[in-house]
């Protein structure tokens, strides 16, 4: 049995060769083949490539390696942890109470995986967090050492476990009190109300919103509140970590108040300088942010001195020195 396929460029013929007589599978598309042959008008096949499928619908020419490892995550038995989920559980019921409404576990993940709102450390920081995978607490308990089991207290305040909730409001050591004494300073000039801040605030802060007296969400308002939330909190635990693991826990190297206020004014200000430069249309094409949200987003928090005084486009023109708060100067000998 010979067939013939013409092709704009070339002639390819084929030739059926008959083997393998007795082959159930081998005589079933013997059969198949002949049925085919005898039909009056020939099935149209699409030779192109891409054009296979799979059972499933997916082009297996244009499946990209991303895409095959969501579908196999997505077959893949999931462990949950005991703690994440409470987490979770905590974040749902705190956005439930500022937004007014319950998020699906989904859209906090997505929350903390996407968009530009948050550095990549901040981001890696509350994934952590939300696992409750910090070296911190409880996770020395199950250390089966005398030296390690003692790092689970705070080594100042005597508090039985030094969880996040005591690093991040409650500790003497962590200068989690001067962190939010500039966050409160800076947010008061934006005039309206500040949200209930938790650890649950902090872990789902990404879903947090700031609304208007009818209730309508201020995009610039909402994104203003999560950088600064996520930068305090995060300036909080770098302060930390440095003194409790770069100082051996020195009660005499505790950081000083001027010190962490300084940090987080540094934080805030990059990343008002960071998104300026990021509305840049040539150097980011449509990734570029929008001029209009950065804008709505800091103006009623730069230097009172500046705004005053600054031109229509300080948004976006770099040439124009635009700030947040003033670096505090320690008192005396400790300039």
């Amino acid at each position: 049995m010979y067939g013939e396929v013409l092709s704009s460029n070339s002639t390819v013929r084929t030739r059926k060769v008959k083997g393998h007589s007795g082959n159930i599978g081998n005589d079933d598309a013997d059969a198949l083949a002949a049925e085919g042959a005898e039909k009056a008008e020939a099935d149209a096949l699409d030779l192109r490539k891409g054009a296979f499928v799979t059972r499933a619908g997916l082009r297996l020419a244009t499946a990209t390696q991303s895409l095959l490892y969501r579908a196999i995550r997505r077959r893949a038995n999931k462990h949950l942890r005991a703690r994440t989920v409470t987490n979770i559980e905590s974040i749902q019921l705190v956005i439930e109470e500022i937004n007014g409404e319950k998020p699906l576990e989904s859209a906090i993940w997505a929350s903390i995986a996407k968009g530009t709102t948050f550095t990549k450390k901040v981001k890696a920081f509350i994934w952590k967090s939300v696992h409750d995978g910090h070296k911190i607490g409880t996770y020395w308990a199950h250390i089966d050492s005398d030296p390690l089991t003692a790092r689970m207290p705070c080594a100042i305040c005597q508090a039985p476990v030094e969880s996040l909730t005591h690093i991040l409001f409650e500790c003497r050591a962590s200068g989690q009190e001067a962190a939010w004494e500039v966050f409160n300073e800076i947010w008061e000039r934006t005039g309206r109300p500040k949200p209930y801040i938790s650890v649950g605030t902090v872990l789902g802060i990404g879903l947090v919103s700031i609304k208007d007296e009818r209730g309508k969400v201020l995009s610039g308002a909402t994104r203003l509140f999560r950088i600064l939330v996520s930068e305090t909190v995060y300036a909080i635990w770098l302060s930390r970590c440095g003194w409790r693991i770069g100082l051996d826990s020195d009660p005499a190297k505790i950081p000083p108040p001027a010190e962490v206020q300084n940090k987080v004014l540094k934080a805030i200000n990059v990343r008002l300088q960071h998104d300026r430069v990021l509305t840049n249309h040539r150097s980011y094409g449509k990734k570029a942010l929008n001029k209009n949200l950065i804008e709505r987003t800091w103006h009623r928090i730069i230097d009172e001195a500046a705004s005053s005084a600054l031109p229509p486009d300080w948004a976006t023109n770099m040439g124009v020195l635009v700030g947040v708060g003033r670096v505090r100067r320690p008192p005396g000998r400790n300039r």
